[in-house]
């Protein structure tokens, strides 16, 4: 969309900035009012004629790309951003606030994008089947991120002190995509690097069997099932991502806020409340015997109980074979 609407400008014209009373901001509202965003595409190819290009009306017009298809019209985006804060930046208006004003409509944009492609996550839609059936591969997916990644950071350097809003919904739109990478299925090529590479791996760190959970049995010492973390884990790794961003930025009165919060959640930290999911099984099998359990737990001071302690910290797999006769 952005190199077309280049071509259109006359390189010779003089830069014309939008006024805060500028009737194509109305024409903007009134068209995202509407939800025509279509509509504030041909905006934006009648104001290149004229040879303005505004940061809010550009950023809002993108995302007509997406409406068809929200994933391969991220990747038109992606693009577009890459133009706009890149070779386009110095004739892009207004001539005040313009990073104020890229930063919110950026944001929005990146949101609104992400809640498009959850949406055909959550509905289940053709769209989304499509996705997940193989026919984007995952070498392609992971491409596209290290793309998203890098204009994320171009895009950073530029807006500085009012990029938290962007970085935030860059953060957000990276982890989703991720998400979407584990559900699809992996290339035969894929498949063979991922057996080259454990190879070499000793047979008795394997598991010998999988159960119907996915939890790992046998011999060895086995491994935990994937776990999602909970909002609070994703909103944790937002914070450290931001407190790294501060640092780097040399903003060190805004790390110390940063910093005060994170020292206090790992002071009181609960992982119930981040993992719930890697709990829950735990829980639900300890409500079902808890009173027989807590009259086993008298037994500590008996020599089975202190053996078995000490096998328990050192082979699992065995601990879990061998016979005892309390209770």
């Amino acid at each position: 969309m952005l190199s077309s609407l280049l071509a259109i400008a006359d390189p010779e014209a003089d830069l014309q900035f939008l006024e805060f009373d500028s009737p194509y901001l109305e024409q903007l509202r009134q068209l995202t009012d509407e939800g025509n965003y279509a509509g504030v595409e041909e905006l934006c190819n009648e104001m290149a004629e004229s040879g303005i290009f505004d940061v809010r009306i550009l950023l809002v017009g993108m995302y007509a790309q997406t409406l068809e298809n929200p994933l391969v019209g991220l990747s038109r985006v992606v693009e577009d951003l890459e133009i706009l804060f890149g070779e386009a930046w110095p004739i892009i208006g207004p001539a005040e606030k313009k990073n104020k004003y890229a930063k919110g409509s950026l944001a929005w944009l990146l949101k609104q994008i992400r809640v498009d492609l959850d949406s055909q996550k959550v509905e289940e839609t053709d769209l989304w089947k499509t996705w997940i059936s193989g026919e984007i591969t995952r070498e392609e997916l992971a491409n596209f991120l290290a793309a998203i990644d890098e204009v994320k950071r171009e895009i950073i350097a530029i807006l500085e002190d009012d990029s938290d809003a962007p970085l935030q919904a860059f953060t957000d739109l990276i982890k989703w995509l991720k998400e979407l990478s584990q559900l699809i299925p992996e290339s035969p090529g894929e498949s063979e690097e991922l057996q080259e590479d454990s190879g070499d791996e000793s047979t008795e760190n394997k598991p010998s069997s999988v159960d119907q959970r996915g939890f790992m049995v046998g011999e060895g010492n086995g491994n935990l099932p994937q776990v999602q973390g909970s909002y609070h884990v994703q909103l944790l790794i937002q914070k450290m991502e931001l407190f790294r961003f501060v640092v780097q930025k040399g903003d060190l009165f805004k790390a110390a806020i940063v910093a005060s919060d994170m020292n206090e959640i790992l002071t009181q930290f609960d992982p119930k409340k981040y993992f719930p999911e890697l709990f829950s099984e735990y829980l639900y099998v300890m409500a079902g015997d808890a009173n027989r359990i807590s009259d086993a737990m008298e037994m500590r001071d008996t020599p089975q109980w202190q053996v078995l302690t000490e096998l328990y910290k050192i082979d699992m797999a065995k601990f879990a074979k061998v016979k005892t006769d309390l209770l």
